[in-house]
């Protein structure tokens, strides 16, 4: 701020004009800081006439001589140049003591501010704390204990000339806060925002004074229980809270009394930013929140169990299996039952349930077939009821499929129908869900007419008796993609554009799983011909995925092969090589050269390189991609031959397989799309405990 400026700041906020050398002067002294003039301002005007800017700078050298030296305590927490510091905290320190005298409540707010984030502090939080710890009677109400747990667990609903009353306190506190320049209004007159600064200061004083460590028990007390309530009944609520949240994760932990209390907070805004998908900011509280839980209560505690359970959750998402399955087995062990209670009630029975389905859909991504079939027929064995024992069917009719067995699962989830339905009924939920996994191993194995009659079974039985939203949509899915193997793809697009529309207002356009429904869509597009369209769609949600995910995800990688598909298919090979070198540095590196889908895309940037008349290169990756080939797959497998014969004719192929379909990357359905990206990846909204003891049922993508 320069001086000119100053003297129009001045002018605004006091209404009078005093002799311009005083305002310089305070301009000088304060180094010209906006907020710290906004603050002497805002004290010189309420306490005019009996204090002018000449007065006020007199007070502020003597304040700088006489004040504790708060900055001092902690360098590294200054947020600007030393200078600008002081500054702030010599007006900061005027005013907070004029407040603290004048109303003990309002510095009390302030206080309980400093803690939350910065931006967009909700009023209805503030209001909530003053419930939660009333002001004391006394004139110096920051200066009490903290109050007990047992003496703040007070009805919250309580009269009406009480919540009046609150309102009317919260009002006046805040108003003389603006009136100082602590905190100002958003563009939304329900929120507040302060300067970083002023929480510094505040923050330092406290600490100077002996009172920070109550002050942090009582912020984390009143979000504990906000955040609780709100994570579970309303996400938009929690969504407001989620920042206030996450920055506790500055907080030490050190405070007895508030650690059980805290590992809780970050547990449930670490469970809320995984169904959020905000999955790097899930893994930070979570980590924290294990750590904390683990030392108060030990690995067997049922929050410590579920934390680890989340945060394994949260490994598998993030494309770090090693570590996933580390807490996923070190749960297992602890809730494994022993042989007396393989005859009796297990216990945590459900966070059992939800580790061994998590654990067989992570070994049968990775191959591990054996060992995830093992899990779903434990599954089955203790489940308690039949919606438990439908999880491990479908774990067990999956690895199946994958092994070849795709007739022997059909057997299992036929008798498994009937049985449902002697027991339940033909349209209960749990009948339709079998047959609607029937139907997909149908259409997997492309028995479409039979899927296409099993979904319509389906469709019918959910209009009797209507059931989850999730199964519908995935009942209409799987109908959509029954369509565009029969080529029906106008019916396909209306599917589809139905589901994701559904989607949309359910979850939002960015969520992962509307994000997977539009690729359909796209898919449909793209062999309509309206390849633009498809291209935009494919590009959208790369961008979506790469932000949510990162780009080892397999999601990413599913829409940037896509990406490469509708790319060839346009004859744009300049932008298919690009696009085929980045898939290949992402699969080595996450993969490994040797890995069957990193040879998928090896041979596709060789196809790139050819159409682009790089011949040399062309034949030289093809000829690498296909030694590489014999290792990993054998020299009988057909993709290990045909790149042998590829490289070896160095490219003699004929102009109608040059133009027509060559290789890899004519189309989303060819070899770009093999390996991981045409399996159907697990639903990342799949739900995870939050540590309330409520069950959760694992969904299929």
């Amino acid at each position: 701020m320069d001086v000119d400026h100053a003297l129009e700041l001045m002018q605004k906020k006091i209404g009078t004009q005093d002799h311009e050398d005083d305002v310089i002067r305070l301009a000088t002294a304060l180094d010209f800081m906006p907020l710290a003039m906004a603050q002497a301002a805002a004290y010189i005007h309420k306490r005019a006439p009996r204090c002018s800017v000449q007065q006020y700078t007199e007070k502020l050298h003597r304040s700088q001589k006489s004040k504790l030296s708060l900055l001092n305590r902690d360098e590294t927490d200054l947020r600007r140049d030393r200078e600008a510091s002081n500054s702030i905290i010599s007006t900061w320190q005027i005013s907070f003591e004029h407040v603290r005298n004048l109303r003990p409540s309002a510095a009390d707010l302030l206080s309980f501010m400093s803690f939350l984030d910065r931006q967009a502090i909700p009023e209805t939080l503030l209001l909530a704390s003053i419930k939660h710890y009333p002001s004391d009677a006394n004139e110096n109400g920051c200066d009490n204990d903290v109050a007990t747990k047992d003496s703040t667990d007070h009805d919250l609903g309580d009269s009406q000339s009480d919540s009046g009353s609150s309102v009317d306190e919260l009002e006046e506190d805040i108003q003389l806060l603006r009136d100082y320049s602590f905190i100002s209004v958003t563009s939304d007159p329900e929120f507040f925002e302060m300067h970083a600064l002023v929480q510094l200061a505040t923050q330092k004083w406290l600490g100077a004074n002996g009172r920070h460590s109550q002050w942090k028990i009582r912020f984390i007390e009143v979000l504990t229980h906000e955040f609780s309530d709100h994570e579970s009944e309303s996400m938009p609520r929690a969504k407001i809270l989620f920042p206030h949240a996450f920055a506790t994760l500055h907080l030490d932990a050190a405070d007895t009394h508030a650690q059980p209390m805290f590992a809780t907070l970050l547990l449930d805004a670490g469970h809320y930013a995984y169904k959020t998908n905000a999955y790097a900011d899930a893994e930070q509280l979570l980590t924290k929140s294990l750590m904390i839980a683990t030392q108060i209560a030990g690995n067997e505690h049922v929050q410590t169990l579920c934390t680890m359970y989340c945060l394994a959750c949260t490994y598998d998402v993030r494309m770090r299996p090693e570590k996933a399955e580390q807490l996923f087995l070190q749960v297992l062990s602890i809730v494994e039952p022993s042989p007396e209670e393989d005859i009796g009630p297990i216990k945590h029975y459900n966070l059992r349930l939800w580790v061994m389905s998590r654990l067989s859909a992570m070994y049968r991504e990775q191959g591990r077939l054996v060992e995830s079939e093992v899990l779903g027929i434990r599954i089955m064995m203790h489940a308690v009821n039949a919606k438990d024992t439908l999880v491990g069917l479908k774990d067990v009719t999956a690895t199946y499929n994958s092994q070849g067995r795709w007739l022997e699962a059909a057997g299992l989830l036929r008798q498994a129908i009937e049985g449902f339905r002697d027991v339940d009924g033909p349209a209960h939920e749990d009948t339709v869900d079998a047959m609607q996994t029937l139907g997909e191993l149908y259409l997997d194995n492309g028995r479409l007419e039979t899927a296409e009659r099993m979904f319509s079974v389906v469709r019918h039985a959910r209009k009797i008796v209507p059931g989850s939203d999730d199964l519908e949509l995935s009942n209409l899915r799987g109908l959509g993609m029954t369509y565009v193997e029969q080529g029906r793809l106008d019916e396909a697009e209306l599917a589809f554009s139905q589901i994701l529309e559904s989607m949309s207002t359910q979850l939002g356009m960015d969520h992962p799983a509307t994000l997977e429904n539009k690729k359909l869509l796209a898919l449909v597009y793209q062999k309509k011909g309206r390849l633009a369209e498809a291209e935009a769609i494919y590009s959208q949600v790369l961008e979506s995925q790469t932000l949510t995910f990162g780009t080892d995800h397999y999601s990413s990688l599913s829409a940037l092969a896509l990406l490469g598909g509708v790319q060839c298919l346009q004859r744009r090979y300049n932008a298919l090589e690009i696009t085929c070198r980045s898939l290949l540095e992402i699969k080595t590196r996450v993969f490994g050269m040797a890995h069957f889908s990193t040879l998928v895309t090896m041979a596709d940037l060789a196809w790139a390189l050819h159409w682009l008349g790089k011949t040399q290169l062309a034949v030289e990756l093809m000829a690498r991609c296909a030694a590489l080939s014999f290792q990993t797959l054998g020299p009988t497998d057909p993709d290990s031959v045909d790149r042998e014969d590829w490289a070896r004719r160095g490219m003699e192929v004929d102009t109608e397989q040059e133009e027509g379909a060559p290789g890899a990357v004519s189309s989303p359905s060819s070899a770009v799309m093999a390996g991981e990206e045409q399996q159907t990846a697990r639903s990342v909204e799949d739900d995870i405990p939050g540590g309330k003891g409520s069950t959760t049922e694992r969904t299929s993508e």
